[in-house]
């Protein structure tokens, strides 16, 4: 089954990103950057990131932020709707991100 997951304006925490997350900018100066969340300090996010073989850290707050995804990424929806739901992506979008559920034994 494919189901489709779009961003709601919601207010975005620390508690929703762990160490290792792809991650993209979201605003600012930096915006479109994408990188790998190295360490959370209360509401402060370090972020690594490669630009032209040279890596950098720079610390962001959570809503500066968004997750990053890949058609290809096994990913499991961890708010909304479809809280629980895991699946392969299949697309992405700006703000959508549409995914074949492992389950396929029910639509969302």
């Amino acid at each position: 089954m494919l189901s489709q997951m779009t961003d709601t304006q919601v207010e975005v925490s620390a508690s929703w990103f762990k160490k290792g997350d792809a991650v993209e900018v979201a605003e600012g100066d930096m915006k479109g950057l994408v990188g790998i969340v190295e360490s959370i300090d209360g509401d402060v996010i370090l972020v690594s990131s490669k630009e032209k073989k040279k890596t950098f850290t720079s610390k962001f707050a959570p809503g500066e932020l968004k997750r990053f995804f890949e058609v290809g990424n096994h990913v499991k929806v961890v708010n909304g709707k479809y809280d629980g739901e895991s699946g392969i992506v299949v697309k992405v979008e700006p703000n959508i991100v549409m995914l074949v559920t492992d389950s396929l034994q029910k639509e969302v």
